[in-house]
């Protein structure tokens, strides 16, 4: 019976063997093999191969993680130690805390619930262990994954937030403290002329303009401030849009400094 790797991957056989069996007979041409292959059993083939590469990179994070976690509790009294093994490893403090998570948080869902390791991606994995996101975002989305859905990076963002306390609430005061500190500004900040930086021509300036104590906030499209009198629904959405991108941006950013933060004093 004539060794055709492709067929003994859709039989269910284990990949990594199926693998090694082709490394071992130096396979490097598949095209007689994909010859023997009907519509369907390529349609299958790309399933698997999305399934099995998610499977097996998430099964790294585990195993990784798990390991890093019992070193560094082996070497707490010794921070240099862990250090020296996540150099050795190629990898910083930021992405070993990363894998450590995922062993923390998402560790006993996977070993109780293996048949999910593949709904997920393997960086969406690892923005779901983040320790500032509540536990009930992690539950969700292996409830969705329970039920079929692929968890992607984009989708487990878009948890996460959800998932945030108050942001809403905490944006709307942000915005309110910071206009109500712009408007006692004296004028010269925006549009008069005087040297205050980078600012806008007077002609330009619009509600949509905001100037806070950190930054300037200037609505435009193709080049030119939108005039707030002229702005229409659909353009607003896509403002709220930009801006919300923004904010979960730099929210993703302070997270890291804090956690760089953390992290220097761990070691």
């Amino acid at each position: 019976m004539k060794n055709n790797f492709y067929k003994r991957l859709l039989g269910g056989e284990e990949v990594t063997k199926v693998l090694v069996d082709a490394a071992a007979t130096q396979k490097s041409d598949f095209s007689e093999d994909v010859a023997e292959l009907n519509g369907n059993e390529v349609v299958q083939f790309s399933m698997e191969t999305i399934k099995n590469i998610r499977a097996h990179g998430n099964k790294y994070i585990f195993v990784a993680g798990g390991l890093l976690e019992m070193h560094h509790q082996l070497t707490l009294k010794e921070g240099g130690i862990f250090k020296n093994v996540l150099d050795d490893l190629g990898m910083d403090k930021t992405q070993g805390y990363r894998l450590m998570g995922v062993w923390r948080r998402c560790g006993q869902r996977l070993t109780q619930n293996p048949e999910l390791t593949a709904m997920f991606t393997p960086e969406a994995l690892k923005i779901l262990s983040e320790e500032r996101f509540p536990e009930a975002a992690r539950a969700e989305a292996f409830e969705l994954a329970g039920d079929g859905k692929q968890i992607s990076i984009k989708l487990a963002k878009s948890i996460c937030a959800k998932h945030l306390p108050d942001t809403s609430e905490k944006q709307s005061d942000t915005v309110a403290k910071r206009s109500k500190q712009a408007d006692s500004k004296p004028s010269k900040t925006v549009g008069t002329g005087e040297k205050t930086g980078k600012s806008l021509p007077k002609a330009r300036r619009s509600l949509l303009s905001f100037v806070g104590d950190f930054a300037r906030l200037v609505v435009q499209t193709k080049g030119k401030t939108v005039d707030v009198t002229k702005i229409s629904k659909p353009v607003l959405a896509n403002v709220i849009r930009d801006t919300e991108k923004f904010l979960a941006e730099m929210r993703r950013r302070h997270a890291l400094m804090n956690d760089k933060s953390n992290l220097t004093k761990a070691g």
